[in-house]
């Protein structure tokens, strides 16, 4: 029985990859033009849009800074909201 080798790449060739595909290219001819499978390819795209991007610490660190923003927010409009409800039941 054989093992696949399994390939590491680097962040900025799964990005440049899955940048060929958002331009227009299809798949399996960006597959072909790198020796890798349609489903890897597949899987970088979805990962790159999903998270926006491959390892990018800037990225992630801005995302959850915007998290944390917007869960603030949101506790203060669901106190807004329930001060608001008791004024309009009292």
């Amino acid at each position: 029985m054989s093992r696949k080798k399994h390939h590491e790449y680097t962040n900025d060739f799964k990005a440049q990859v899955v940048r060929l595909v958002l331009n227009g290219q299809p798949v399996a001819q960006v597959a072909k033009e790198h020796a890798l499978t349609k489903s890897i390819v597949y899987t970088w795209v979805a990962t790159y849009k999903r998270a926006g991007g491959f390892g990018d610490a800037e990225h992630k660190v801005e995302m959850v800074a915007e998290l944390i923003s917007l869960r603030v927010e949101n506790k203060r409009l669901a106190l807004e909201n329930n001060m608001l409800r008791s004024i309009l039941h009292a």
